[in-house]
């Protein structure tokens, strides 16, 4: 087995480990479909089809109720459990103790649970170092725009989790910082954040890495998928690193790339257009000019009947109105041509975020007015999640269902062995 070791500083997060049906009916609480069997609900007696109706005295009708109830609590405290059980929905109440969220497993190395960041923005890092001594290579990989845990204890067939686990069997030692707000991370909510934020934690994680004693701070490379390439030229830019890799990125400016990906996304599922330029004219306003909604609908306010659909919820995106005007204003093109690395620009042949386009122009800002050691990497049939896909339709319906088997893990190794060379 792996090897894991939680270092002091920053608590564990409850798994509470069910699994809840969509709201059915009036009926009180929320209905059991799956229990984990080393959940905190495993052990406290819960059952499949019992409906929880209070933990530890809060009440309960939905998952993100659930997840509410146990998200200040720490592994090892006291669980009460009130359930309605069986046909006569007797009233059960059931004892027992909350269990930590459960590890990953990476062998041959030992997964290290550590933080960055002061109290109340503590952010979870999760560093693989491989058991053999000596000082090693390290890759930090950084995810996308979701608010998604970087956490794959569930899921060890998933790309990212892939990637991390042939890192791993490398020999190198590996490095994910989670979002603020995000799995066992403090902070406010993950889409509550800005930019600058999320930038200064993936900053904090290369130095967590620069610093570990095991780690050959000269041969660092960074990964980044999404939005987490866009974050790893600008770290690049400001601490050099022996390479560069990105997938399903950009280097235009945030709300250019976003506009034109909601344009073909749109399209994709077939919507109406008629709207969009309106969208994208509001999305100007509110980004690029920085004003806020009811300044920019003084000046357009014919605009005002898009803002619902550009803005559900008043966020952009599903994230702050800061965090995509920092993004836009984050200087990435003059980052790429101030950087001296091993670059390897990988692109996915059905990916509808970013296209073929966007991650030439990242080469050739490298190639003609950089460093010159920048590569596109081409991707046959993968969608921009990494799995395989027969067409971009199909990548679009369903961007996690298809094979992980891409090419990419050996595409990303090959790169590595040249970054460290």
């Amino acid at each position: 087995m792996t090897a894991t070791e939680l270092r002091p500083g920053l608590r564990r997060r409850v798994f509470f480990g069910v699994r809840l049906a969509e709201r059915e009916d009036a009926e009180e609480g929320a209905r059991v479909v799956e229990v984990h069997p080393t959940s905190s609900a495993a052990a406290s007696g819960v059952l499949v089809g019992d409906r929880v109706l209070r933990i530890n005295g809060a009440a309960v009708d939905s998952g993100a109720a659930c997840q509410r109830s146990i998200k200040d609590l720490t592994p090892g405290e006291p669980l009460e459990v009130e359930v309605a059980r069986g046909p006569a929905r007797a009233r059960v109440r059931l004892v027992g103790t909350t269990k930590p969220w459960p590890t990953e497993s990476f062998p041959g190395s030992t997964l290290v649970l550590d933080h960055v960041g002061d109290a109340g923005r503590r952010q979870r890092v999760f560093f693989t170092r491989p058991d053999a001594p000596g000082r090693r290579p390290a890759v930090m990989l950084m995810r996308g725009f979701s608010c998604r845990s970087s956490e794959f204890p569930f899921a060890p067939q998933t790309p990212l989790r892939l990637l991390l686990t042939a890192w791993a069997r490398a020999g190198y030692c590996t490095l994910r910082v989670e979002k603020l707000g995000v799995g066992d991370s403090e902070g406010p909510p993950c889409p509550d954040n800005d930019f600058a934020s999320e930038l200064a934690g993936a900053r904090a994680g290369l130095e967590y890495l620069r610093a570990a004693d095991c780690v050959d701070a000269g041969r660092i490379a960074l990964f980044g998928h999404s939005v987490g390439g866009m974050i790893a030229p600008l770290l690049a830019a400001e601490r050099p690193v022996a390479g560069i890799g990105t997938f399903g990125t950009s280097a235009d400016r945030f709300s250019d790339c976003a506009a034109a990906s909601r344009r073909r996304q749109l399209t994709l599922a077939g919507a109406p257009l008629r709207d969009l330029s309106a969208m994208e004219a509001l999305q100007a306003l509110l980004v690029r000019e920085r004003l806020s909604l009811e300044e920019a609908l003084r000046r357009r306010p014919e605009l005002a009947a898009v803002a619902p659909a550009l803005l559900p919820e008043g966020r952009l995106f599903g994230r702050s109105m800061t965090y995509s005007r920092e993004l836009d204003a984050a200087p990435i093109e003059a980052a790429w041509r101030e950087i001296d690395a091993e670059i390897a620009i990988f692109h996915a042949e059905y990916d509808y975020v970013c296209v073929r386009e966007e991650a030439a122009r990242i080469v050739a800002l490298v190639n003609d007015g950089g460093c010159g050691r920048a590569r596109l990497v081409e991707l046959p049939g993968v969608g921009h999640l990494l799995y395989t896909h027969p067409s971009l339709r199909a990548a679009f319906d369903e961007p996690e269902v298809g094979s992980t088997d891409t090419g990419i893990v050996e595409a990303t190794l090959d790169w590595l062995g040249r970054a460290f060379a």
